[in-house]
Parts: C-alpha cells; sequence; structure tokens
C-alpha cells in the first residue's frame, strides 16, 4: 500500500504447485492478495513462467542469472589442459605412444576421467545418480578392457543426515576407489577443483535456473545434466549431456560417450554470451526501467 509499483523476483520454482496441492484455502486467498497483478515479475526461465502466471502480473520478463567471472585464465591456462588431457585419452585408447611433451601438459592422471559433483549433496540435485552412474561407468571400461578409469569427485554439504549415511554405504559397498568426497569447498580450493576436472556431473531432479552450470561453461567444463526444469534452457536443448532425471544408466553411458568430447570452447563462449554479471545487470536494469 505504500508503493506506486510492485516487483517480485522469483528465485525458485514450484509455487503454483504449492498454491493448488500444499496449503489451506486460507493461505492461498492471503497469497493472492498479497502477490496478485503485480506490474512486474521477472523469472530466471521460460521454465519459470508458470509460477509467475499463476499471480496474473501485468508482465512478466525472462532474465537468467549472471556471476562474475571465475576463470579470466580460461583461454591461456585452461584450455590448453582440457585440449592436451582430451588428445592423451584418445592415444590411449588407439594404443599409440604419448609425446614426453603431451603428457607433461595434460597434468597428473591423465588416464583418469576426473568427474566433479558440486552442488548440496542431496537426492534432489542428482547425488545418488551420479555416484551409482559413475560406479556403472566404471564396470563398463573395465569389462571393455579400457586403458581409461573414470573417478568421481563429490563437493558440499549434506542436508540430510540420513542421505549421508546412504551415500557413506554405497560408497562402501560399490563406490570402493571410485569416489572421493571432499566437503564444502570454497575460494582458491574451489577454483583449482573446477580446473582440473574433465567433467561436471549435476543431473537434478529439478532446478528453475542451476547456477552451478553456469560456472562450469566459464570453466569450459564439458556437462552431463538432466532435461528437468528449466536445465535445457541454460545449456540448450540440443546439447549433448542431457539425460532423463533419476536415471544412473543414462549418466554412465554419457560419461563414456563424453570422455571423447571437446566442447570447452562453445561452453565457455556461451557463459560469455549469456551469462557474465555484465550481461545479468544490464538486462535487469532494462526490464526494471520498462515499469516506469
Amino acid at each position: 500500500p505504500f508503493f506506486q509499483r510492485t516487483i517480485l523476483h522469483w528465485h525458485a520454482a514450484g509455487l503454483a504447485k504449492w498454491l493448488e496441492t500444499a496449503v489451506p484455502i486460507r493461505v492461498r486467498a492471503i497469497t493472492y492478495r498479497a502477490a496478485r497483478q503485480v506490474d512486474l515479475s521477472i523469472v530466471l526461465s521460460n521454465y519459470g513462467r508458470g509460477d509467475a502466471a499463476k499471480l496474473f502480473p501485468r508482465r512478466i520478463a525472462v532474465v537468467g542469472n549472471g556471476i562474475p567471472d571465475p576463470c579470466p585464465t580460461f583461454a591461456a591456462a585452461v584450455l590448453p589442459r582440457r585440449q592436451a588431457r582430451l588428445q592423451v585419452r584418445q592415444l590411449l585408447r588407439s594404443g599409440s605412444d604419448i609425446p614426453p611433451d603431451l603428457r607433461a601438459a595434460a597434468g597428473e592422471q591423465p588416464a583418469v576421467f576426473q568427474v566433479l559433483f558440486m552442488a548440496h549433496c542431496t537426492r534432489e540435485k542428482g547425488l545418488f545418480e551420479a555416484v551409482q552412474g559413475v560406479i556403472l561407468a566404471q564396470h563398463q571400461l573395465q569389462r571393455a578392457g579400457s586403458p581409461l578409469s573414470i573417478r568421481l569427485q563429490v563437493a558440499g554439504e549434506f542436508m540430510d543426515p540420513h542421505e549421508k549415511q546412504e551415500f557413506e554405504q554405497l560408497c562402501r559397498t560399490a563406490g570402493g576407489q571410485v569416489v572421493t568426497y571432499v566437503g564444502f569447498v570454497g575460494g582458491e580450493r574451489k577454483r583449482q577443483i573446477l580446473e582440473q576436472a574433465d567433467l561436471f556431473c549435476f543431473p537434478s531432479h529439478l532446478e528453475s535456473f542451476g547456477l552451478v552450470l553456469a560456472e562450469a561453461m566459464a570453466f569450459g567444463l564439458p556437462i552431463i545434466t538432466t532435461r528437468s526444469g528449466a536445465l535445457p534452457e541454460v545449456l540448450s536443448e540440443h546439447y549433448g549431456g542431457l539425460v532423463d532425471a533419476q536415471s544412473p544408466e543414462q549418466v554412465a553411458s554419457t560419461l563414456i560417450a563424453m570422455m571423447d568430447s571437446s566442447p570447452f570452447q562453445s561452453l565457455r563462449q556461451r557463459f560469455e554470451t549469456h551469462f557474465t554479471v555484465h550481461n545479468y545487470l544490464a538486462q535487469l536494469a532494462s526490464v526494471l526501467r520498462s515499469v516506469e
């Protein structure tokens, strides 16, 4: 009642379903009274339009997230290492010798395909599909007599102690030496982990955006994620690393297929075009001015 304009900035998904299925009529009525027909609803993706539309705003605008560039040395330092590791994997698979300079450029253990899961360690974020997918992929490589192997590094905090126990049990019984848990990481350590990984695995069940994908793209890191929520929008619907949600078998087969994939520069370019903080602020300012 104190302002001439009202703007909603949506950061998550699910309010429309929540209003219809999970709350009493009284709560639904209060929500509509407080947030119905605002001047502008800003959503992070086209997927989020449904939630905003539930409250009948006068206008909906899509402004995807953006972040400061976490990898300004991509072209000089990160890309050459990714390309060298790819070349080493290809030579190993063909049984060819590896030149010493190429082996040095590839860094440590180039025959080990390093997969990274970095998010809240929850079932909904796809943690267990990532673990099971890597275990299945490693078994397939072993059965095929491949000179390559695969490992998963899990970074993040557990929200549910029961899920942590389930994760630890899975690692003890099936993970063996395949899975390593490093806990929460930030700052310099986070940058190192993203640089050293060969692939980012994020088979989340539902996302309104998925900011971790923008981070991975900034490092030119190949990505496996799901066709759920806004994730195909962030990467594009034709991206080759999309799998169905809750499908560790698809994760495994895509992991093996992407060991020979090299979308490093195209992913970095997508980050620079769509997900920098400068692009985000420019779009946000533009839609905010539109309500005047």
